[in-house]
């Protein structure tokens, strides 16, 4: 249940990275935004700003944009310092907590897995969401990768290609495990790959036609 939970959060947060990502207006604005400072820089008096608070000023837009908008709020917090640096607690050599993971991740994978894309599907496209953030915060803990298992999660795309997060916000899980766990996408043949990329175009073709 924890790791389920856990799940959840993870896909929060991958899910305001693609709303911030597919959000142009945002991008745009905030651009815009930046080039006024500029603006503001040569003529502070004019603005009615002292110059003296500009650059904190943009120190903390900057930090604000790798934090929230760069896409990097899933991959934050990731990638944080888990182990304890003054010899406190070690959590990437813990090898029966590494082992705890990765169960609770197969056996939340095994009661997903058999709905999905099932008639009796509910809920079960949300999990799969959470299985993968889990299964890239393992990759981020332990730097271990179990092949068989990452090809089983990557073959879901094949059944289901794309995943609506929210509203209009489509995500593609293969997309998101090959660019998260690189050295993972390195150890599957090419045409594994291929295969996936093909069943998304075939299935958002065969819903196109079928849009009526």
């Amino acid at each position: 249940t924890m790791y389920e939970h856990l799940g959840e959060l993870l896909t929060v947060l991958l899910t305001l990275d693609e709303i911030i990502d597919n959000h142009i207006t945002l991008k745009d604005h905030w651009t815009m935004y930046k080039r006024l400072l500029k603006s503001v820089h040569h003529n502070p008096s004019k603005f009615g700003i002292q110059e003296e608070k500009l650059k904190p000023f943009e120190k903390f837009l900057l930090k604000l944009e790798g934090q929230l908008l760069d896409g990097m709020i899933f991959q934050a917090c990731i990638e944080q310092q888990f182990d304890s640096l003054n010899g406190g607690v070690s959590v990437s050599k813990n090898s029966t907590f590494a082992e705890e993971f990765a169960h609770s991740i197969r056996s939340i994978f095994a009661n997903v897995e058999a709905k999905l894309g099932e008639p009796s599907e509910i809920d079960q496209r949300d999990k799969y969401v959470g299985i993968c953030g889990l299964f890239v915060l393992h990759f981020q803990i332990f730097r271990t990768i179990d092949k068989k298992f990452y090809k089983s999660i990557l073959d879901i795309c094949k059944k289901v290609p794309a995943i609506t997060l929210t509203a209009n916000i489509i995500w593609f899980p293969d997309n998101f495990l090959i660019q998260k766990i690189p050295a993972a996408a390195k150890l599957l043949d090419r045409k594994s790959l291929q295969a996936i990329k093909i069943h998304r175009d075939t299935f958002l073709q065969q819903k196109a036609q079928s849009l009526t």
